[in-house]
C-alpha cells in the first residue's frame, strides 16, 4: 500500500472539488476571502506558465484557474480541512516579519508549496464554517480562528483576521462599532495608522483594546 504525504493527501481531495475556470477569466480566491474581485486577462499565457510550473490545485485555485462550489464543500468533514492545516504548519516557512504586517499575501512563496496548500486549506474551512455553524464550533469555533493570528504564515494570519472580522461585525455589530471606534480614538492619539490598515492589524488592535478594557468581545 502506498503511504501518501499529507501535502499529497491535500491535492487529492482539491483535485476532487475543484472545477477549471475558463484561461480568459481569472477569479483570485483567496484576496478578500469571499470577495470574487473578477480579473479579465488579456490571454492565456499566466494561466498557461501556471499550469507549467505546478500541478498543484491549491495554487490554481489561489491565482483563480480553479473554482471550489459550495455544495462540494458542504459534504466534506471540516475535520478533512482542519487536520492537515495543523499539521503542516511546521512544514511551511513565509514569515518575514509576518509579510510586512500582512501586507503581503505569500505572493514570494513557490506555486504548489505547503504554503499554497495551507491557505487553500484555510479558505476552505472558513466557507464550510460559514455555511454550517456545527463545523465552527467543531474546530473550536472563535478561539481557534484567534490562535491563526499568531501562525508563521502571513496568508494564515490574514485570512483569519478578515473572517474573524466578519464574524464580529455580522454577531456583535454595535460591540464592534463601538470598539472600532475606541481604536480609530487610540490611533489618532499615538499618531499610529496602521493600526486600521487591513484587518489583521484591524483584529490585532481591537483585541489588545477589549483586553485592556477588560472587555470580551
Amino acid at each position: 500500500m502506498m503511504n501518501l504525504s499529507s501535502s499529497q493527501m491535500c491535492d487529492i481531495l482539491f483535485s476532487q472539488l475543484c472545477l477549471r475556470v475558463p484561461p480568459t477569466t481569472a477569479i483570485p480566491y483567496g484576496d478578500g476571502v469571499h470577495q470574487a474581485n473578477i480579473m479579465k486577462e488579456t490571454d492565456g499565457r499566466s494561466y498557461t506558465l501556471l499550469e507549467r510550473e505546478t500541478a498543484s490545485m491549491a495554487a490554481l485555485l489561489l491565482r483563480g484557474h480553479v473554482i471550489v462550489p459550495m455544495q462540494l464543500v458542504a459534504r466534506v468533514p471540516a475535520a478533512l480541512f482542519y487536520w492537515p492545516l495543523i499539521q503542516l504548519a511546521g512544514a511551511a516557512t513565509d514569515n518575514i516579519a509576518l509579510g510586512v504586517a500582512v501586507g503581503s499575501k505569500g505572493r514570494g512563496n513557490l506555486p504548489g508549496a505547503t504554503s499554497d496548500i495551507r491557505a487553500t486549506l484555510l479558505l476552505l474551512l472558513i466557507g464550510k464554517c460559514t455555511a454550517d455553524p456545527a463545523a465552527f464550533q467543531e474546530v473550536g469555533g472563535e478561539e481557534f480562528f484567534r490562535g491563526l493570528l499568531d501562525d508563521t504564515d502571513s496568508r494564515v494570519a490574514y485570512y483569519s483576521s478578515t473572517f474573524l472580522l466578519k464574524q464580529i461585525m455580522t454577531e456583535n455589530p454595535e460591540d464592534y462599532q463601538h470598539i472600532l471606534q475606541s481604536l480609530i480614538v487610540r490611533a489618532q492619539q499615538s499618531n499610529n495608522e496602521k493600526l486600521l490598515e487591513n484587518p489583521y492589524l484591524q483584529m490585532r488592535g481591537i483585541l489588545q483594546l477589549a483586553n485592556d478594557l477588560g472587555s470580551r468581545l
